[in-house]
Parts: C-alpha cells; structure tokens; sequence
C-alpha cells in the first residue's frame, strides 16, 4: 500500500540485507487511501498516512495520534 520507498525516507540505518531485498523488490507506486476508503473521513485519511509511513522520524507518535 506504500510503495517503494523513496531513498530520502530511509534517513536511518537499515541492515545491508533488508536494503538488498528492498532494491530488489519491483517498484511500486504507493496506494492512495481515498481509492481503499473512498466514504472515509478526510481526517481520518489524513491521520493514516501520517501514522502509516517508512520514515520513523516523521512518522506520528501515540501521543500525536491521540490528539
């Protein structure tokens, strides 16, 4: 549902191995939620995509999600 990752949403350090298999995954476009839950609350599908990401350092914590 993500698609491939972008290289600037891996800023971490990732095993030489999961690298690998991710390269050798076929690229993917991510899914847009509104076409998977097209009655969902825009506000809820905003909140998905933020909780749902690679990059952990953007990525919403508890405590932002509960807000």
């Amino acid at each position: 549902m993500l698609g491939t990752p972008e290289p600037e949403s891996t800023p971490y350090k990732i095993e030489e191995n999961t690298l690998k298999f991710i390269k050798s995954l076929p690229q993917r476009a991510p899914t847009k939620w509104e076409t998977l839950f097209p009655k969902a609350n825009p506000l809820g599908l905003d909140l998905l995509e933020k909780m749902l990401c690679y990059n952990p350092t953007v990525r919403y914590t508890v405590e932002q999600c509960l807000k």
